[in-house]
């Protein structure tokens, strides 16, 4: 699953124009495929409680705009969306560890769309991640992917 996150939101910005046609977005198998769980043991462990996701409507072509080559907003009955999803974390830690207090326990809001990439492989492409666990934001900056669309 592609899951990025970006540094600066920059949606209002028109960052690049895509003129080219859009990849055949991915089939109900990948969509199903994309549930299973990997087959090595994971990296860490988590608990994500209280979920609320809001979603709106959003521009395709704007959206589309953001994002990096190779990949493309993936659509719901034609229409493109755009979330905000806040959430709690609970007792996140690597596997080896047990939860430490004051630090495995964290609210997290994030900007995100949904994407796939030209195989059709779905994933979902996060324009911010807050947290209100400093410590959260500095591992999630060093060991996750952070890609930024500056202009020129």
């Amino acid at each position: 699953m592609i899951v990025c996150w970006r540094s600066i939101f920059r949606l209002g910005l028109s960052v690049k124009i895509f003129t080219g046609t859009m990849p055949k977005a991915p089939d109900e198998s990948q969509r199903l495929a994309a549930r299973i769980p990997p087959a090595q043991k994971p990296v860490m462990h988590q608990r994500w409680t209280d979920l609320l996701f809001l979603h709106w409507e959003y521009p395709l072509e704007a959206l589309q705009s953001t994002l990096p080559a190779g990949l493309f907003v993936d659509t719901f009955r034609g229409k493109a969306y755009l979330g905000i999803v806040p959430f709690f974390m609970r007792n996140i830690r690597p596997r080896f560890l047990p939860a430490l207090p004051g630090i495995s326990n964290f609210m997290e809001m994030n900007l995100r769309t949904y994407v796939h990439d030209r195989s059709g492989v779905p994933g979902v492409w996060f324009y911010s991640l807050e947290a209100n666990q400093r410590l959260a934001v500095e591992v999630a900056r060093r060991f996750f992917i952070f890609l930024t669309n500056a202009p020129g």
